[in-house]
């Protein structure tokens, strides 16, 4: 169907648009994606393709990438690799005077300084040096549309005020050709859907990318053959360009492909997405009235998503699609499908036309949705609800006003081939759990509960961890919350609470429980149970808020909205690829940034001349990366006699993993394998001296030896070893088919005394799971998960002298520790942890038995600790039992819950 015109009070537009040692340093972790339960063992799964007789996502001809096509231009007009440059030189320094953000101003000192006239520089001034970048290939252009908005304040000659407002947009279909023709995306994009199962029984199904959920499936299914699928997923949401002063605001549109890897999409360096519009903010005050302005807002909203979307309205099922040179030197018929909006809550109320009180997915009623039960899903047919009563506003509204609908005369989802505005909307992990139900709501019961002092008590005893942020003064002073400290306290959050009221701990504890189950990068057919388990525990057991006095009810729409995360799951695969942060993300490269490069002054127009340079250099610079080794004409080797069989699929590559015997490599910050002791030949009768437990090292270390050897060397105090604080371990995985952890430090650091007060630094010893010489396979599945292990008290590392051993090459670094108690049969009921005990055992252990790090947290018995001073350092003197905590990541939670 072709777009509807638009309705008033809005006119169509005028124009409409077309188409020091290192051993020494502190330790460093390099700062990566948490991705535990992110992949199976490729020999456990079961791919199920998509049916071969659709042949979707077949290409239908060859075609040259557009680095190809880019390079033949050249070629054919007799010009080198780096024209319009005279050479790499110029090309880099042009690049980083662009990229920079230095002014024009200071541009043109530069390039009159003489040594860089020297350098016969080919731009004498900015505007030259400008005036060639924007020669340079880059991505749609931008249009702008003037929209006429018709108020209801009557100016003097009784006429009603026009306003006047500037839309900017790019074709949507030039934008998606970009993404998907992109060579630099080529290894990352899927063609067409799958199901992945854990075997060939199909008991139990894994979701996690676009394409493994019900919606790609389903829809693929609709579609005639050698059809490709190109979801389109939006992501809008109005940012402050100004800082301190000012009220400019900026309300960009992006837009991604949901062929794309969500690890792709998630990495704003990647260049996965488009901005596609900035709508315009207008005050409308051709309107009397608030609510008159409220209005006409919604109507303006829905105009300018329609002119964006005009292009996808004739691509339904039955159009044809239309053929796209896709980034593996093929074309494809596509179809172009809107599919997800990644917005907040207003947001999503806006798109569905819904009032802000009612749930944009189902018809429950806005005073019953703290109700578990599901109520019916929202109908697209209820827009004939609202057509009955815009002919007709006279018309009975009870059923209008039981759903909720706003009266907006033309949604731009009206005709949007394959769409469903209810479904389309994945939760919100940021703003809907961390920020939401989290921090806005749990943590502030919790506050109440306890009162800020015993809270802010607890937090600044909690032992550190390196990937754990340190309260060090209480969580009741932090001014700005962001969704990073929010995150940072749900890996304690249920260890504070340990020795409450049984259900205000259970409570809590399933409410973190079904954070973390959301928070996953693949979901099974059990995780979606166990995050159904958890929402219910939850409903059991919420009362007690109100008992406690700190809640009256639980009817507000980020609860309700809790029961509508396991059909998303289903239907779109796992929350991790919308979430609403990248978008934050986005705000900064494609409105904050360009914004203060500019005057201030039209500044959409500007930043959008701004973003234009931004992607020439981006697609330059891939050009030259591709260039340098594919100058000159290469045979092709694409047969496309082969076209009538399925075409592999692009990123559809099993998933590489480490190998479960990797060794543990020692390494400094530069990832150096030789780093130099701490303490070089070191007498054991030293070491009883630096550390408080150091007279049980000699001991620990003759045990070592006796188990090791049949006639060991008889040590004496005045032996000599070599002592590390601190080192960087390479850890395998606990559950065969986990990817291995980076390199992450393992630190062993007594307390650093000084006349100065900032020099002084308290003690960090760190505790880690080690693997028992009785059990040294890997684990296999979470019955089992700790049987073998045990968990210890890291005092120091150290290295025997080669003549203790009956070979050189047997010279292993081994770790001092000081063991906890085994772990009990079951975990304690309420918090769901392993209560351990620090004991008086100490042992000399091989650093190859450790198997990772893990966080040990007091277990507080419900008592008081706000007067006693517990910090960090002294709590594993002052309190006898501890908890093993297994939020600290969603690594420990689903290997150690």
């Amino acid at each position: 169907d072709a777009p509807p015109p638009p309705a008033a009070p809005i006119d169509p537009p005028h124009n409409p648009p077309p188409q020091q040692n290192p051993g020494y340093h502190a330790a460093t972790v390099e700062d990566v994606e948490d991705d535990p339960d992110g992949s199976q063992d490729p020999e456990d799964e079961f791919v199920e393709r998509f049916p071969l007789e659709y042949r979707a996502g077949s290409p239908l001809r060859s075609c040259p990438s557009i680095y190809e096509s880019h390079r033949q231009r050249l070629q054919a007009e007799d010009k080198e690799m780096w024209s319009p440059f005279d050479s790499e030189g110029h090309w880099e320094l042009a690049k980083w005077l662009v990229t920079s953000g230095v002014s024009q101003n200071k541009i043109n000192s530069f390039l009159k300084l003489p040594a860089v006239q020297d350098m016969k520089f080919p731009f004498s001034s900015a505007q030259s040096l400008y005036k060639t970048i924007d020669t340079l290939p880059k991505g749609p252009e931008w249009k702008t549309s003037d929209i006429r908005v018709h108020g209801d304040r009557l100016t003097d000659d009784g006429v009603p005020e026009v306003e006047t407002v500037e839309l900017y947009f790019r074709n949507i279909l030039e934008c998606i050709q970009d993404i998907i023709g992109d060579p630099a995306l080529k290894d990352d994009l899927k063609y067409a859907p799958c199901r992945v199962w854990s075997d060939e029984t199909k008991t139990e199904r894994f979701y996690s990318e676009m394409w493994t959920g019900d919606w790609w499936w389903e829809t693929q299914m609709r579609l005639p053959e050698r059809s490709t699928i190109v979801p389109v997923i939006f992501a809008t949401d109005k940012t402050n360009l100004s800082l301190f002063s000012g009220d400019k605001v900026a309300w960009p549109v992006y837009m991604t492909i949901g062929n794309l890897n969500k690890s792709t999409r998630r990495k704003v360096s990647r260049r996965a997405w488009r901005l596609v519009g900035y709508l315009p903010v207008a005050k409308l005050e051709c309107f009397a009235t608030q609510e008159g302005r409220r209005v006409g807002g919604w109507e303006l909203y829905h105009e300018c998503m329609r002119q964006i979307c005009g292009p996808l309205y004739s691509l339904g099922p039955e159009s044809g699609g239309v053929e796209m040179a896709c980034s593996d030197n093929k074309s494809r018929r596509i179809y172009p499908f809107v599919a997800v909006f990644t917005v907040d809550h207003p947001e999503r109320c806006l798109i569905a036309c819904c009032k802000d009180n009612y749930c944009p997915e189902c018809e429950v009623d806005p005073k019953k949705r703290e109700d578990p039960t599901p109520s019916k899903p929202r109908s697209r047919s209820s827009i004939e609800l609202l057509d009955v009563f815009i002919q007709n506003p006279l018309s009975d509204t009870a059923e209008l006003d039981r759903l909720g609908i706003r009266s907006i005369k033309n949604p731009f989802w009206r005709n949007l081939p394959v769409f469903h505005v209810y479904k389309a909307f994945p939760p919100d992990l940021l703003h809907q759990l961390h920020k939401g139900i989290f921090h806005s709501h749990l943590v502030s019961w919790i506050c109440d509960i306890l009162g800020d002092e015993e809270v802010d008590a607890r937090f600044k005893c909690i032992p550190k961890h390196s990937t754990l942020r340190h309260f060090a003064k209480g969580i009741s002073t932090i001014s700005q919350w962001t969704g990073r400290e929010a995150k940072e306290m749900e890996k304690v959050m249920v260890s504070v609470l340990g020795g409450e009221k049984t259900e205000l701990v259970v409570c809590a504890r399933a409410l973190l429980d079904f954070i973390y189950y959301s928070s996953f990068t693949q979901h099974s057919t059990e995780t979606l149970e166990l995050m159904q388990s958890s929402l219910a525990v939850f409903h059991d057991n919420k009362d007690v808020f109100v008992e406690l006095g700190v809640r009256e009810h639980f009817n507000f729409p980020k609860f309700h909205a809790l029961i509508h995360f396991v059909d998303h799951i289903k239907r779109w695969g796992s929350l991790d690829g919308y979430n609403t942060e990248t978008a934050e993300h986005l705000h900064i490269e494609f409105a904050k940034v360009p914004y203060r490069r500019s005057n201030r002054k039209d500044h959409l127009r500007q930043q959008t001349l701004i973003m234009n340079r931004q992607e020439a250099l981006h697609f330059w610079s891939n050009f030259i990366r591709w260039a340098l080794n594919n100058w000159r004409d290469v045979e092709e080797d694409d047969d496309m006699d082969d076209t009538d069989d399925v075409c592999p699929e692009a990123g559809s590559d099993e998933a590489e993993f480490e190998s479960t015997d990797t060794t543990i490599a020692i390494v400094d910050e530069a990832n150096a394998t030789v780093v130099q002791p701490h303490h070089l030949s070191i007498s054991a009768k030293t070491l009883a001296k630096l550390y408080d437990d150091g007279a049980r090292f000699l001991p620990a270390v003759q045990e070592y030896l006796n188990r090791k050897y049949e006639d060991p060397l008889l040590l004496q105090a005045s032996d000599l070893f070599d002592v590390w604080n601190q080192v960087h371990a390479t850890l395998p995985a606990l559950i065969r088919g986990q990817k291995l952890r980076i390199t992450e430090p393992i630190r062993a650091k007594p307390a650093v005394s000084s006349h100065i007060a900032r020099a002084n630094k308290p003690e960090h010893f760190d505790n880690v799971l080690v693997n028992l010489p009785s059990n040294c396979a890997m684990l296999m599945n979470s019955k089992s998960i700790l049987k073998g292990y045990r968990v210890a008290r890291v005092r120091f590392f150290f290295k025997l002298d080669y003549h203790f051993f009956s070979k050189e090459s047997e010279q292993k670094m081994l770790v001092f520790v000081r063991w906890f108690s085994r772990f009990p049969r079951s975990a304690a009921q309420n918090v769901n942890m392993y209560r351990i005990k620090l004991t008086d055992e100490y042992s000399v252990i091989p650093l190859s038995n450790i198997r990772q790090t893990v966080h040990v947290v007091p277990d507080f018995k419900g008592a008081r600790i706000a007067d006693k001073k517990w910090t960090p350092e002294n709590v594993f003197r002052l309190c006898d039992t501890f908890f093993l905590n297994d939020y600290i990541s969603r690594e420990a939670f689903k290997t150690l819950s």
